[in-house]
């Protein structure tokens, strides 16, 4: 009964940490689709600007 629990306790520790792995890497690729999108923004604005002006 003892052996089960902790071989369960290892298994959730393990997927627990995964999961976080998993989610430091989603977070990652959010950040930088964000850099990317303002960067985009910030390029058409100032070619706007420069066409406009």
């Amino acid at each position: 009964m003892l052996r089960s629990r902790i071989a369960f306790k290892g298994l959730y520790i393990g997927f627990l940490n995964e999961t976080s792995q998993m989610l430091v890497h989603v977070r990652i690729i959010i950040a930088w689709e964000g850099a990317l999108a303002l960067l985009l923004l910030d390029t058409i604005d100032r070619c706007c600007r420069i066409n406009c002006l």
